[in-house]
């Protein structure tokens, strides 16, 4: 993205209000960008994203299950998450979210938080596939995390906050 600062910070700019400022509610908002990066291969944000959500409360069997899609025996009795998961699916592969979907969404999600639900799965899908075009790594420094929820070298997911959720942030590893 170097080779476009005006492209770079036009994308930084929605990214960070997609990640930082959003209405969406910590729970679902992670599930749409899970979902999202597992459906389109997205690694770079599916290593972050992880930590997010076992922050957000998540379990590691719920992170687990995002791969299996809205029909996991996991997801039986959390219509919300479901609603979550079939949004993306339904965006990702027909460019539409069903009435069905969108009036599961709407029983607990206001009308900007809907319009958000839209835009945080188009963040999430513009970032994995320049991500996966431009043939961006991580480098050195990162032991990326797979979809079989392990490392390169094996390690488990850890929660991972935010940036500027702490103090200090950018000093503890969270990067």
């Amino acid at each position: 993205m170097a080779q476009h600062p005006k492209l770079a910070m036009a994308f930084h700019t929605f990214g960070k209000f997609v990640l930082l400022e959003s209405a969406i509610p910590e729970r679902p908002r992670e599930i749409l960008v899970l979902r999202t990066a597992c459906k389109l291969s997205g690694q770079y944000a599916w290593h972050f994203h992880v930590g997010y959500a076992l922050q957000a409360g998540m379990t590691v069997e719920e992170v687990a299950a995002i791969r299996d899609g809205p029909d996991s025996p996991v997801w039986q009795g959390k219509e919300d998450d479901i609603a979550c998961l079939r949004a993306v699916d339904e965006l990702l592969d027909t460019a539409r979210i069903s009435d069905e979907t969108w009036a599961a969404l709407a029983r607990f999600l206001d009308q900007p938080q809907l319009m958000e639900v839209v835009f945080t799965i188009g963040a999430y899908a513009m970032l994995s596939w320049s991500v996966n075009a431009f043939g961006i790594g991580f480098g050195d420094a990162i032991d990326p995390l797979g979809f079989d929820l392990k490392t390169a070298s094996g390690k488990e997911p850890l929660m991972r906050f935010r940036p500027g959720e702490t103090e200090g942030w950018a000093d503890s590893g969270n990067q």
